[in-house]
């Protein structure tokens, strides 16, 4: 169902060269100074991004040096993330350089001159005219949607972390597009995408509202009087990374996903200013596109059968038939078990544990499992997972503890999204200590 789309943008900055004298030689892009001895002040202009790591006001130079700025701190701290040029009297170190390693030193500032001033509000997406947008409508699934031109519809679905229903049976993708540069420019974004989703086989709006993966839920977003719950999550690879986000809604008897995917540059592998020289795509700024698009979607009465979009008719309470694990493998130094279930009117299931002092627990996949492997299980209450009526999941259990501990695994059911208690199962797992 899913096919891999690389939307990136290179972001490119460059440093001029620097003169070098007879009794010196600087790594490129280091800071103009007044010639003086080692152990004296020198008068310097600096380039580089403002923080405030450690509560200290700091700039990173375009050579990678670190200064510690000293004096002018109310109007530096109006800048800080901004690109700055500043002047001032460096405190040159008594140990000279090795190679192009250079040793902190502070700056008593004299001037600062605004680069690259970030926007508070950070970039607004480039929507055009509503009155041009293109159109889009699938009679068999009963959804119509207008787009602007800054989106490009694809042939096949582009969302890369695909959808996120508590059970991921029957989905079916209805129409994926391109978000390309042009939607925010000038800003640290590398393209992403925009995909419809819908599954037929969720027949309620409270298991509709409900997630496969919750690690981080966020505001709902309401357009034309309908809401979207939601939630999101961020993806890091070498050098980019993308904030996702998936939104459910209930409409006619079908369960829809609105899904976006937002890439942008970490910055990894870049000059060390880069982050500070381009403008960057903040959560309210997706925030306002997909509200945007979510506004000119409408449903209309789906084309496929009634009877495939109404609520089954359950005469006994959910019930969870079996929890089974298997034998415990204890061949790479933690414990690995693999834990199975069946049930019978159920729309998911929760896995939950009591905490366990020093014991880790991580989700590694299974055959029926959509998440991606290695994610530790929160103990407790909480729950950062969903999982489907019917599946499997291979479990890694790390013991620190001198002696051997329980593992109490309980599967409750769950069905319109109301939780059965009554009908839990549990198993329970001896786990030795880790070697």
């Amino acid at each position: 169902m899913r096919s891999a789309l690389v939307l990136a943008s290179v972001l490119m900055v460059s440093v001029g060269g620097v003169a070098t004298s007879q009794i010196e030689t600087r790594p490129p892009g280091a800071a103009r100074s007044s010639a003086s001895s080692a152990g004296q002040a020198a008068e310097v202009s600096v380039v580089g991004c403002l923080n405030d790591a450690s509560g200290k006001l700091r700039l990173l130079g375009e050579d990678g040096k670190v200064y510690d700025l000293i004096g002018h701190a109310a109007e530096l701290r109006r800048q800080i993330g901004d690109k700055l040029e500043v002047s001032g009297s460096e405190d040159v170190p008594l140990t000279p350089p090795q190679g192009h390693t250079w040793p902190e030193s502070n700056l008593r500032v004299t001037s600062v001159k605004t680069i690259f001033h970030k926007n508070p509000a950070g970039v607004r997406p480039y929507l055009g005219d509503v009155a041009h947008w293109r159109s889009y409508k699938n009679k068999t699934y009963g959804l119509a949607l207008h787009y602007p031109e800054t989106l490009e519809r694809l042939d096949e679905p582009a969302f890369l972390g695909g959808s996120d229903f508590v059970d991921e049976d029957g989905v079916v993708t209805l129409q994926g597009f391109a978000v390309t540069g042009e939607m925010y420019p000038n800003a640290n974004f590398g393209g992403g995408s925009f995909t419809v989703f819908v599954n037929p086989t969720i027949r309620s709006k409270g298991t509709c509202r409900q997630f496969g993966w919750l690690m981080r839920p966020i505001p709902a977003l309401t357009a034309r009087g309908i809401q979207y719950p939601g939630v999101s999550r961020t993806g890091v690879a070498t050098g980019h990374a993308s904030d996702q986000y998936h939104f459910h809604t209930y409409q006619n008897g079908l369960c829809y996903e609105f899904a976006f995917d937002f890439g942008w540059n970490t910055g990894t592998g870049m000059e060390p200013t880069f982050l500070c020289s381009v403008q960057p795509v903040l959560e309210q700024n997706h925030r306002e596109l997909m509200k945007a698009l979510l506004s000119q979607v409408q449903f209309v009465t789906p084309g496929i059968r009634r009877a495939a979009r109404e609520k089954p008719h359950r005469s006994s309470p959910p019930t969870v038939l079996s929890l089974e694990r298997s034998t415990a493998d204890t061949a790479f130094r933690s414990t690995t078990v693999t834990v199975s279930w069946s049930t019978r009117g159920v729309d998911y299931v929760q896995l939950r544990y009591p905490c366990v002092e020093k014991l880790s627990v991580s989700e590694l996949g299974g055959a029926d499992s959509p998440w991606p492997p290695g994610v530790d299980m929160k103990c407790g209450a909480v729950v950062g997972q969903n999982f489907p009526p019917n599946g499997s999941a291979k479990l890694m259990l790390s013991n620190f503890n001198p002696s051997s501990v329980n593992f109490v695994l309980s599967i409750e059911p769950f069905s319109d999204g109301v939780g059965c208690p009554k009908q839990s199962k549990t198993i329970t797992v001896s786990v030795g200590p880790h070697p």
